[in-house]
């Protein structure tokens, strides 16, 4: 802060080398809409190097600011065995790369430094970083936007947590659930968090003794310590791109847009796709051996999914078998499901928004689901801890649609970057 200087922290392990291009993104967005003085900050594993690495530099320098990367594993490998011996799983987890524990670490590895913004690697900043650095942060340390102001902002329906005994695990501890935030944008006082420690393995040692059973390690890990008393920022900060498309928003506004799991697609009438590879394209990755590379996977992409497609389809009809198809549809999608089916399909109106209401009144031994509902990961999650078995009683009815594109779920940002 005495030097005027806005610190930015990434993180990532990038064994493949595709979220290099994610934060090279995400960097050029920051970077294209602020004056400021920046100066960021790459925790990783060791696996940014050669031509992503120049490629990161490169970019920065066309800005004239400033980059410093640090081998997390290399810095502290004291902390990394210990953190193995208290739970090991978290970090041997496929299902998630350990750079999600990398911003733990953030007050130990920039001891000289007091204020920090962290960015996941799949935002886009479309505001002036400078707004998000002036924000209060308070007494906690820490600065987030809550999940309770996303569902207002989105105008959506809370929905019951499939990992309830977590819930109760961390409201015991004191946590105030209504004050639990997503974690890829936060806002940071290292000097505050020092105080408590090192959140890495004071958090593994936290969850050794709750009921663990969400595994999102880094996220809990942070809800538990500063959800008690979390100072909300507004909802612009961390705008998540699958409830804004879910709720048919189609205006870009000021804010961080953060691109998880599928939510970025290659819509050209969509602004929100177009403003993330408008961005991606003033990247040194966007070349010509690039492109053509891009057209020639794609082409393999769109003819796997065709042939996933056809598959999933001819399952859901031998799944069906002599049971009765029950349609359930939320509101907007009427008009599409309606002519998809024959006349023994039954159909049932769900909402939408704040209204949805999923009901099974029939057998599921004799009727067969079809879901055209929005946050179908959730529903499905909720469904099975009732028993319910996907593809034998219920099913995500997005293939049949007339206007859906055949790869819009194969891919997320990494999978689009896979080989290119």
């Amino acid at each position: 802060m005495k030097e005027n200087i806005i610190d930015i922290l990434y993180a990532l392990k990038d064994r493949n080398g595709n979220y290099s291009k994610l934060v090279g993104t995400s960097i050029c967005s920051l970077l294209e809409n602020t004056n400021s003085r920046i100066r960021i900050h790459v925790f990783h594993d060791g696996s940014v190097c050669g031509k992503n690495r120049e490629c990161l530099e490169q970019l920065v320098e066309v800005y004239q600011q400033r980059i410093k990367f640090y081998n997390v594993r290399e810095l502290l490998v004291d902390v990394w065995e210990e953190a193995e011996r208290i739970l090991p799983k978290a970090i041997s987890d496929s299902r998630f790369t350990e750079a999600t524990l990398y911003r733990l670490l953030a007050p130990q590895i920039l001891s000289n430094i007091e204020r920090l913004i962290y960015l996941d690697a799949d935002t886009v900043v479309n505001i002036d970083i400078i707004k998000l650095w002036q924000e209060r942060i308070g007494p906690s340390g820490l600065a987030a936007v809550r999940e309770a102001d996303v569902i207002k902002h989105f105008e959506l329906k809370r929905l019951d947590s499939p990992f309830q005994q977590t819930v109760e695990d961390m409201s015991a501890g004191g946590v105030n659930i209504d004050n639990c935030f997503n974690a890829g944008v936060l806002l940071m006082n290292l000097h505050i968090l020092r105080k408590r420690g090192n959140l890495l393995l004071d958090g593994f040692r936290m969850l050794t003794g709750i009921s663990d059973e969400t595994n999102f390690y880094d996220q809990n890990i942070l809800n538990y310590y500063f959800a008690k008393d979390l100072t909300p920022l507004p909802s612009r900060y961390n705008l998540l791109q699958y409830w804004d498309k879910k709720n048919g928003n189609t205006k870009t506004i000021e804010g961080i847009y953060h691109y998880s799991g599928h939510s970025l697609t290659l819509n050209p009438k969509d602004e929100r796709d177009t403003m993330y590879w408008n961005y991606f394209l003033k990247t040194p990755w966007a070349d010509g051996e690039f492109f053509c590379r891009f057209f020639s996977e794609f082409r393999k992409l769109y003819q796997l999914t065709g042939s996933t497609t056809f598959k999933k389809i001819r399952a859901v009809l031998s799944a069906i078998g002599g049971k009765t198809l029950v349609v359930v549809y939320a509101d907007g999608f009427g008009s599409s499901v309606h002519k998809l089916f024959n006349e023994n399909t039954i159909y049932c109106q769900a909402g939408q928004g704040n209204s949805l209401q999923l009901r099974f009144e029939y057998d599921v031994e004799t009727h067969f689901y079809l879901l055209f509902l929005p946050d179908y990961p959730k529903i499905k999650v909720m469904l099975e801890k009732a028993g319910l078995v996907e593809g034998e009683h219920f099913l995500d009815g997005d293939m049949f649609l007339e206007n859906r594109k055949l790869v819009d779920d194969l891919y997320t940002i990494q999978e689009i970057f896979e080989g290119m």
